[in-house]
């Protein structure tokens, strides 16, 4: 899907008010489409049709250069809020999405303006597969299956309660449950048996684009084992391989109404990883 300016806004995980924003349309309760539906672009561009917004009221003795200015900078900022992220160039600091023991929140400002590049590029672990900022791959809780299915989303606090938000493989809207995970790319030193892992369906190596990360469904699970040679891990419950190249290992998990906490153990500097450490694949070395 593509959106404004060269980007598509990002879905919002919210546990209260809107569930899910998608170049500004909702998913949820009520809404008419699923998370990915098809749309116009035009469909979320109040912002270019008002310009920018909140803008100062000029003062009474303000000149027509101090006024030029002023309206000049305001352009400037509004311009800068609407352009989408520029892609990582290298992995992302897991903690970068956290502030004390709680995730960083995406306001209903960041929301508006929001979005995630979908010109191609190259999404490999060396460039953090292209994750937006700040985003969390969810997972729904209460699944019995050894493998879950994951996507990305912001999270956005409104309350005490989480809405549906996401639609499962099987149709059913998550009811009202859920695990957020902070993950780096796969490395020699974090992909061993039993780490919790997200992987991209056989043969995707990795995105194509930051949308294309955005919109994938990952599976999510627990690592059986890893073949270094072939260059593939083998996850719990799956009868195929996956590339590790598109691997992601989760390394901070936080529930609705809980702290952020290192998965399996750790220290703060031990769950990140370097440009350096990540796996590629061959073409890309």
């Amino acid at each position: 899907m593509r959106g404004l300016w060269g980007g598509a806004r990002v879905a919002v995980l919210a546990t209260g008010g809107c569930a899910v924003k998608l170049n500004g349309k909702s998913y949820g309760p009520g809404a008419e489409s699923p998370r990915g539906s098809s749309g116009s672009s035009s469909s979320g561009s109040s912002a270019s049709a008002s310009g920018p917004s909140g803008g100062s009221r000029a003062p009474v003795s303000e000149s027509d250069a101090a006024r030029a200015a002023r309206e000049e900078a305001e352009r400037q900022a509004y311009d800068k809020k609407k352009e989408p992220e520029a892609y990582p160039t290298e992995p992302a600091d897991p903690w970068a999405a956290v502030v004390g023991d709680q995730p960083i929140t995406i306001d209903d400002d960041e929301q508006h303006y929001f979005r995630v590049r979908d010109d191609a590029f190259a999404c490999t672990a060396r460039v953090d597969h292209c994750f937006p900022k700040r985003t969390w791959l969810v997972v729904q809780d209460g699944d019995e299956r050894s493998t879950s299915r994951a996507a990305l989303h912001g999270l956005d606090p409104k309350g005490d309660e989480v809405l549906p938000v996401f639609t499962r493989g099987d149709g059913h809207l998550n009811a009202d449950m859920f695990t957020a995970y902070r993950s780096v790319p796969a490395t020699r030193k974090n992909l061993k048996p039993g780490a919790q892992v997200f992987v991209l369906p056989f043969p995707t190596e990795h995105p194509g684009s930051a949308m294309d990360a955005f919109n994938r469904t990952w599976t999510a699970g627990v690592v059986e084992r890893v073949d270094w040679d072939m260059g593939f891990v083998f996850v719990k419950g799956q009868p195929k391989q996956f590339w590790i190249t598109s691997a992601r290992v989760g390394v901070l998990s936080w529930r609705p109404g809980g702290k952020v906490a290192i998965v399996g153990g750790g220290s703060r500097d031990s769950i990140k990883v370097s440009a350096s450490e990540v796996i590629v694949p061959g073409s890309a070395q």
